[in-house]
């Protein structure tokens, strides 16, 4: 269960479908997939550091994490990194190259970065 307090999750005993988030994160981390969290409940921190462990793991992508209460002085720069990121991915990969064969740098983007907001 990620969600704790008064979120009201309602599978605590987990997807009823099978999905199981630790295995995606990680499916998210082999992709290269950068994931940037804007935290505005205190609900979700325990997901937020579970996420961040595996990621903490991965070479070729990042999770950041925005804690709540920013200001607009802190979101919007993390907004505009992330797009950055991306543009910046997805002009390095058109041009050919392999992440494998140039040693990417993973804090330098992708096209599959995602940003997610929890209400």
């Amino acid at each position: 269960m990620y969600h704790i307090g008064r979120s009201g999750d309602s599978h605590p005993g987990g997807d009823p479908t099978g999905l199981v988030p630790e295995k995606l994160v990680k499916q998210l981390c082999s992709n290269r997939v950068n994931y940037y969290f804007a935290q505005i409940s205190t609900t979700t921190i325990h997901m937020t550091n579970l996420f961040a462990e595996e990621y903490t793991h991965s070479q070729n992508a990042v999770f950041k994490v925005l804690d709540r209460g920013a200001t607009a002085s802190t979101f919007i720069p993390m907004v505009v990194d992330s797009v950055r990121d991306s543009m910046r991915r997805s002009a390095f990969f058109a041009s050919g190259k392999t992440a494998s064969s140039s040693g990417w740098d993973a804090g330098k983007g992708d096209p599959r970065t995602i940003f997610h907001s929890v209400l």
